[in-house]
């Protein structure tokens, strides 16, 4: 009797396995290699609306990597490599309330006199992240890390936090910059 209840029990434990198996064989399908779709989750009610938005969800990773190649870029002052990374028109806002609104070419120039500054510029990326706002269909990379610029053989270093806007072309249309002196 015993044995006949301890074989039931493993017969309906490896029913149960098998069905959790079948279960699990109908979760989303690879869509890429190395990645799988994902449903979309249910939007999140906060206690507080956002002026903004607050549906985002993980967007586009070549963009994240244009933003890298950006930082490289400015680290090896290398600056022209990056333009046509950016829309006609661009919107910048900087950490020291320096505002900027205007052509992709102007704001080379003036970007290129800010780094002129620096004999050495270094930087750190200590976390990235491409976001699609899917009620405003926006997409973001935000991205922080560490920057050590010297200039005059003095090395300064600053904590940054940087959100760029691509517009649907693909391309740079603004700019937000936080910077904190360490």
């Amino acid at each position: 009797m015993t044995k006949t209840l301890l074989v039931t029990a493993l017969l309906l434990s490896a029913i149960a396995c098998n069905e959790s198996k079948t279960e699990t064989a109908t979760e989303p399908a690879t869509v890429a290699a190395g990645t799988e779709a994902t449903p979309a989750a249910a939007p999140h009610e906060y206690a507080v609306k956002s002026s903004y938005s607050s549906a985002f969800e993980i967007g586009d990773y070549s963009q994240a990597d244009k933003v890298v190649e950006l930082w490289k870029q400015y680290d090896d002052n290398t600056l022209e490599k990056g333009l046509d990374m950016f829309a006609d028109t661009v919107t910048m806002m900087m950490a020291d309330g320096w505002r900027y609104h205007g052509t992709k070419d102007s704001l080379m120039k003036l970007t290129k006199v800010e780094r002129a500054k620096y004999s050495t510029v270094k930087s750190k990326i200590v976390a990235i992240t491409p976001l699609k706002a899917t009620d405003l269909n926006e997409s973001w990379v935000i991205i922080y890390g560490t920057e050590y610029m010297t200039s005059k053989n003095k090395t300064d270093s600053s904590d940054l936090q940087e959100n760029w806007r691509f517009n649907k072309d693909g391309k740079i249309d603004m700019m937000h910059s936080y910077r904190r002196k360490l």
